[in-house]
């Protein structure tokens, strides 16, 4: 079972009635220690949700480790042990925007794949979603029904 921290979130208007389908809170901002913690912690963990925070501060770890890898034998080692955490982690965070695992074949694009990828990652957090609750408690929008909308005329 993956550690997920609990924070406190701010109170947010939802929606009446709607239930979020996971009950692990999003954990919001994370700080450079409990990120690269929640980076092995969910070790293969692809099913919930990363903050900005997270991916960013695992992201920066990963490049600092990456700069290891030209050391024989220990780069390679380096490399292979990080390499499925940071799968999970982009995974996760794809997940925190409201998208499926599949979009992570764009970075199998040469050059515009990893772009699309940081274009993505920049992304703030959607609201509630399948993955998991929003950040800060917020609801996934409702679709309105075109004809019950406020401007809509009745016939």
């Amino acid at each position: 079972q993956p550690v997920q921290p609990q924070y406190q979130q701010p109170a947010a208007q939802t929606v009446p009635g709607y239930e979020p389908p996971y009950n692990v809170p999003h954990h919001g901002y994370v700080g450079f220690g409990e990120a690269i913690k929640l980076f092995f912690t969910n070790y293969v963990n692809f099913r919930n949700r990363a903050s900005k925070s997270e991916f960013w501060w695992g992201f920066l770890f990963t490049s600092l480790c990456g700069m290891l890898c030209w050391i024989p034998y220990i780069g390679w080692i380096i490399s292979v042990g990080i390499m499925i955490p940071s799968l999970a982690l982009t995974v996760r965070r794809l997940h925190d925007i409201g998208m499926g695992w599949t979009k992570i074949f764009l970075g199998l694009i040469p050059i515009a794949g990893a772009i699309i990828l940081l274009v993505y990652a920049f992304r703030p957090s959607d609201g509630d979603n399948p993955w998991g609750p929003g950040p800060y408690g917020q609801a996934a929008p409702q679709a309105v029904p075109y004809n019950q909308s406020p401007n809509y005329p009745n016939q």
